[in-house]
């Protein structure tokens, strides 16, 4: 997983890898993000698609308290 470096390293929110620490899909390739906030440090990986929807909601309010 690319890492931007000015921002925290992001952590997964269904299974808890990080840009250091792939997870291990299905197939035994590494995971990659499905999407990824560097900002707020959470993402969902290929591993936890079931989660995309509670991180468009986190990305939502944190964009309603700018």
């Amino acid at each position: 997983m690319a890492r931007a470096s000015k921002f925290r390293e992001a952590t997964c929110l269904g299974c808890g890898c990080t840009d250091s620490r792939a997870c291990k899909g299905p197939d035994g390739d590494p995971c990659g993000w499905i999407k990824v906030s560097y900002p707020l440090a959470v993402g969902v990986c290929t591993s936890c698609p079931e989660k995309v929807e509670v991180f468009d909601r986190q990305l939502a309010l944190a964009e309603a308290r700018r």
